[in-house]
């Protein structure tokens, strides 16, 4: 798995779990989040369609 998937796969989980905590809020919490977790989706798309270099993975990882 290259470094890039590495990170790729690391969000993943972390919206995943992000994910079943949001599920878990009250009706009013989840629509208080709704932003932040397409922001979120949104990021992890272009992540996957980015060509990082090393470093910048290296950093984010």
């Amino acid at each position: 798995m290259t470094p890039q998937e590495q990170l790729c796969e690391k969000m993943r989980v972390e919206q995943s779990a992000y994910c079943l905590w949001l599920t878990a809020q009250p009706p009013e919490e989840i629509l208080n989040h709704a932003y932040e977790y397409s922001v979120r989706e949104d990021i992890i798309l272009a992540t996957e369609e980015m060509n990082l270099t090393p470093a910048r993975v290296r950093a984010l990882l």
